[in-house]
């Protein structure tokens, strides 16, 4: 029992000298290795972290200046970082962040800005190559105007949106647009979102252009379109649009739904033009641009006068002076006769008839062929249309049967000089005007090339003398002569022969 006791204190004492007797040295503390960046952002911003790079992208759309940035930053526990957290940094450039772990040891990311865009828009809305109007009141309502025809069910639409956005539904694949169809935009860093509406309209008739009067006009002419066009006039307007894209509005004189005479404006240059035709609905443009340019000129067929205003197409000719008469696309001449009773009236009795074009002196004449298509005791405007651009004045022709005619009874020299005076002799001649016209080879077929000037009259005895001086044209020397007498022609005289 004693000895129990003795051996405990012993036990004691002998393990207190042994841990006193080793090492001196603290135990040693392992730190941390740690050295990631684990968040970086900056206000509206989170940055992406690829930890296997070591990179961080952030976007910075909407920073209002990148080279003054706060980024926030958050990193391992007894970790330090190079540039800290919220000091400035300039994202010109890619920005090395340093981070040190506890232990010393280092790693490099690299932080840099993108710029995604933060637009969502519809900026044009296309469905079978027709643009969209947008709405005045409302920028995402879009109303597209489509062909009467246009199978609505089956529509394939386009659009330009902003860049980097997407748009849902898809674009570029059948849709049915029998009822609005809306369109979600999503801005490229998903942020915004705008939802449009887009309507689709159908032209209420089959709008199209089939013919033009002419290509070829001069400033003041008119012009008449052929086609299918709108009930009411004021759903309808016409432009010609010069090479600059600038249009100017033509006034319409005339108007049915199928059938617009319009005036080019008085003070258009010279050169060439789009005709555009357009169809308003509300706010709504469909227009159609006529497929050959309108060429503008200021060389237009004048006529001086005309070699009779009364004739009877059976025995008469009828001779058309003036200047530009000469074709340069056709082969003849076109002389327009629009009956001037109905000249008012759309759908006005219109004959075209042709004419062959001479030369002379500075002079052009036409010899117009086909009047026995004229109607009898009818009066006509007569027009001279070359190449398609038509005279700038108009004469009055009658048409009448049988009209009182004057008389050339004989010629007081058939063998003159030239300036020789030759006097007619006849019934009616006062205040006639004399025209020559050359025989040419003999034949038939004359010339008139101009009324003979220094004319004078005189009655003797009941007999008109009309007296005149011969002239010299060029090479020519023989001429048959005719007079006419308010208007009404003679019969051609004999043959005159030149010395």
């Amino acid at each position: 029992m004693h000895y129990k006791t003795l051996f405990l204190p012993l036990l004691a004492l002998l393990t207190l000298h042994i841990s006193c007797s080793g090492d001196d040295k603290d135990p040693e503390i392992i730190k941390s290795s740690e050295k990631k960046i684990l968040k970086y952002s900056v206000i509206g911003s989170t940055g992406v972290i690829n930890e296997s790079d070591k990179t961080i992208t952030i976007d910075l759309s909407s920073y209002p200046d990148i080279t003054e940035v706060r980024p926030y930053i958050e990193i391992s526990d007894k970790a330090t970082i190079s540039p800290a957290s919220e000091d400035l940094v300039d994202f010109s450039n890619p920005v090395k962040y340093t981070v040190t772990a506890e232990d010393g040891s280092k790693q490099v990311y690299t932080a840099t800005a993108q710029f995604f865009h933060t637009d969502c828009f519809i900026n044009k809305f296309f469905i079978l190559g027709r643009e969209g109007t947008f709405s005045f009141n409302d920028r995402t309502k879009i109303t597209v105007l489509v062909p009467h025809q246009a199978d609505l069910t089956r529509l394939i639409p386009d659009a330009e949106i902003s860049e980097g956005a997407t748009i849902h539904p898809s674009l570029g694949v059948e849709t049915d647009f029998t009822n609005p169809v809306e369109y979600v935009v999503t801005s490229e860093n998903k942020e915004f979102k705008k939802t449009y509406t887009v309507q689709v309209v159908q032209v209420p008739f089959d709008f199209r252009i089939d013919s033009i009067s002419t290509t070829k006009v001069r400033a003041a002419q008119i012009l008449d379109i052929i086609g299918t066009f709108a009930e009411k006039e004021e759903s309808m307007n016409v432009f010609l649009i010069d090479g600059n894209g600038k249009e100017t509005k033509c006034s319409i004189w005339k108007y049915t739904p199928s059938f617009i005479r319009m005036t080019v404006d008085k003070d258009l240059p010279v050169g060439e033009y789009d005709l555009k035709v357009s169809y308003y609905n509300s706010y709504i443009e469909e227009a159609i641009i006529y497929p050959e340019k309108i060429e503008l000129t200021d060389v237009y067929p004048t006529v001086s006068f005309v070699s009779t205003s009364r004739l009877d197409p059976a025995t008469d000719d009828l001779f058309i002076v003036g200047e530009n008469f000469t074709p340069q696309k056709e082969t003849k001449a076109t002389i327009r006769f629009t009956d001037r009773d109905e000249m008012m009236e759309l759908g006005a009795k219109t004959f075209y008839l042709k004419g062959t074009v001479y030369r002379s002196g500075d002079k052009d004449i036409i010899r117009v062929e086909g009047l026995n298509q004229l109607e009898e005791s009818k009066s006509y405007n007569c027009t001279v249309i070359i190449d398609g651009v038509i005279s700038k004045n108009v004469d009055i022709i009658d048409i009448r049967k049988n009209p009182t005619r004057p008389q050339i009874l004989s010629i007081s020299n058939t063998n003159p000089a030239v300036g020789e005076t030759v006097t007619l002799t006849g019934k009616r001649l006062g205040s006639a005007i004399v025209f020559y016209a050359q025989v040419v080879d003999g034949s038939n077929m004359y010339l008139p090339v101009m009324y003979l000037g220094d004319q004078s009259w005189q009655l003797i005895n009941g007999i008109d003398h009309l007296s005149f001086r011969m002239p010299k044209f060029g090479n020519v020397t023989k001429y048959k002569l005719k007079v006419t007498y308010y208007s009404v022609e003679s019969e051609f005289s004999e043959v005159i022969t030149l010395k």
